[in-house]
């Protein structure tokens, strides 16, 4: 996705910014999925500190292999209640 570009990092107010000039044609869809990207990064960094180290790469895991979870996801298993006295 990147190597049809030339990136310049900047750093401004204590931010490393990473400005990807494009002469592609899917631009507003790789500008899309860096965006989302960003967001993620953003939120997880604001709630770092309150998860667990499992639960943060738990997090990213669950992200980083979210199109080929959906695509091999079968119906969902049925949970069969416990029952009490056996």
């Amino acid at each position: 996705m990147l190597l049809h570009g030339v990136a310049t990092q900047t750093l401004h107010g204590g931010q490393t910014y990473l400005t990807n000039t494009r002469q592609h044609a899917k631009q507003a869809a790789i500008q899309a999925v860096l965006t989302r990207l960003a967001a993620f990064l953003s939120s997880l960094k604001s709630t770092a500190e309150q998860l667990t180290d499992t639960k943060r790469l738990a997090l990213i895991l669950r992200r980083a292999f979210a199109k080929f979870m959906r695509a091999t996801a079968g119906p969902q298993a049925l949970l069969v209640p416990e029952i009490s006295g056996m």
